[in-house]
């Protein structure tokens, strides 16, 4: 719809969901594949325009859960599931942490109980993108944005050897990467669908792009789609078969959770206030769970306006009921703009 027809609008449902449409150059189409159309604005929730969420909307489907170990000193970033982490058939969540001039942390984490499964030592990496995919731990490898985009990689076998001799041992044994750093085109975050993997660029001020890589036998990424655009400030990302998710941080003050669909994703559906700093999010099961960076030692600072200092979860299929048709909280709100005789 051309942009001179168009009228930005905020609308709240329940004090909740904030529906932001977006403004495209006049013309411009949006592929059902989810490349990028010509001139696209990408998906961006103008939080300027929406008011201060009253509490009922995120916590009513994210509640606390399980504790993030060594926040005194590291600080939570990329979250991961692990599938069949012991070769037992157990699920492990895999975090991971950093802390400047150390070496970093990846963290066992059992979902159903809590526990902390395993502690493994790294070279030193922000660590804000991580996966597992096939035979394969994929991790961010670079320090921070300015070095050029590298992920590196460990075998999933050398990795859950560690993570047992740990878990047997109390001790935090270290692990090498494998072969050398492999340039990509960017690596703030990371999901996993399968065996893909999908990587972006994180970025405070524009909308920025990811691409789709798959997984080779020996480990080695190979660019399968893309570009889509990204919201700025994005940290963390889910993947399903209709839907983006994207969490952004605004540094201490509340982040946002935008969701897109797949059929249209430089237009989100509803955007979330969520507490300050969110990181990475990953799905087992029907379950999601998001790391957040806000209970680290580092941001322990009045500036901070929430902070998290464990894994929160939820129900997935009442986050993308954020973003749903008629039904979901999406929906509703597209009815009430349409009794409003509103022109998007």
């Amino acid at each position: 719809m051309s942009l001179r027809y168009r009228t930005v609008l905020s609308a709240v449902l329940t004090g909740s969901v904030v529906m932001v449409p977006v403004g495209e150059a006049a013309g411009a189409t949006v592929a059902s594949s989810g490349l990028l159309p010509a001139h696209p604005s990408g998906p961006r929730c103008d939080v300027a325009l929406a008011p201060r969420l009253p509490v009922g909307t995120y916590p009513a489907v994210f509640s606390p859960g399980p504790p993030v170990p060594y926040l005194s000193g590291w600080t939570p970033q990329g979250l991961t599931t692990w599938h069949n982490w012991d070769g037992q058939g157990h699920t492990a969540l895999l975090l991971g942490m950093y802390r400047r001039g150390a070496q970093s942390y990846l963290v066992g984490i059992d979902p159903q109980t809590g526990a902390r499964l395993g502690t493994v030592r790294t070279r030193a990496s922000h660590l804000g993108a991580l996966g597992v995919v096939g035979r394969w731990v994929i991790a961010q490898d670079t320090l921070n944005g300015h070095q050029k985009a590298a992920v590196r990689r460990y075998p999933v076998s050398a990795m859950r050897a560690a993570m047992l001799t740990s878990q047997r041992t109390g001790t935090k044994p270290y692990l090498a990467p494998t072969g050398t750093p492999q340039r990509v085109h960017s690596v703030g975050f990371m999901a996993v669908t399968g065996k893909s993997m999908w990587l972006g660029r994180h970025s405070k001020a524009r909308t920025t792009k990811m691409y789709r890589y798959r997984a080779t036998h020996s480990g080695l990424l190979h660019r399968t789609g893309g570009p889509w655009r990204v919201p700025p400030r994005t940290q963390g990302l889910l993947v399903t078969k209709d839907q983006f998710v994207f969490t952004s941080s605004y540094g201490g003050q509340d982040g946002t959770l935008t969701v897109v669909n797949r059929v249209a994703p430089n237009t989100p559906v509803a955007c979330v206030s969520t507490p300050a700093l969110p990181e990475n999010m990953t799905i087992d099961g029907d379950k999601v769970y998001a790391s957040y960076e806000s209970g680290a030692k580092q941001f322990d600072k009045p500036s901070t306006t929430s902070k998290v200092s464990d894994l929160r979860t939820g129900l997935l299929r009442s986050l993308l009921s954020w973003g749903a048709g008629t039904g979901g909280l999406g929906g509703q709100a597209l009815a009430q703009i349409s009794a409003l005789n509103v022109v998007l």
